[in-house]
């Protein structure tokens, strides 16, 4: 008699969904199928910076810094209302996007789950931006983060403002083989 077998278990990276809810911040890391690199075209990075600006005013939320590389992207997002929901959020930011994009490109746009952090009171909100406006310069792309284009904030003029000091690492980072981007 042949056993049935179980399909492979996910792990559940996410707590509990009450903890994403309300006026706080979030990292948010968010990485193409495969690592292709879709966002290498400058087109397909203006079109994800545009989709980013539309699905934060349906839900409540604020982009503080951004950062659109060419397999993934990261965000600062903070949920400026005690409903705000990053869950949904994210499920309907990568869902419009998913939908558009294979309609277009018939190529699964976005891996099926997303990397989060909430901040604490012990992360600094510039610390974290930096590191994300950073992340260009070391993946060598650019020798100064304010030269590259899919870089910004949908709140400041961040490049006025930025100080290229990085002391914040995600947490994920310390932890060998589970690094997103």
């Amino acid at each position: 008699m042949m056993r049935a077998e179980m399909p492979y278990p996910h792990k559940n990276i996410r707590l509990h969904a009450s903890r994403y809810v309300g006026e706080r911040s979030y990292f948010v890391t968010i990485c193409c199928e495969r690592r292709r690199r879709i966002f290498a075209s400058g087109a397909n990075a203006e079109w994800l910076i545009d989709n980013l600006g539309a699905k934060t005013a349906t839900f409540s939320f604020s982009v503080y810094a951004y950062c659109v590389m060419p397999d993934h992207f990261h965000a600062l997002v903070t949920g400026l209302e005690p409903a705000s929901d990053l869950l949904a959020f994210v499920e309907a930011f990568k869902q419009a996007t998913s939908h558009e994009y294979h309609a277009k490109h018939f190529v699964v746009l976005w891996q099926k789950k997303f990397y989060d952090r909430i901040l604490r009171a012990s992360d600094s909100f510039d610390a974290v931006a930096g590191y994300i406006w950073m992340n260009p310069v070391r993946k060598g792309m650019v020798a100064d983060a304010r030269e590259y284009p899919y870089s910004g904030s949908l709140l400041i003029d961040w490049r006025r403002s930025f100080q290229p000091i990085e002391t914040w690492v995600p947490e994920w980072k310390s932890k060998p083989g589970s690094e997103p981007a």
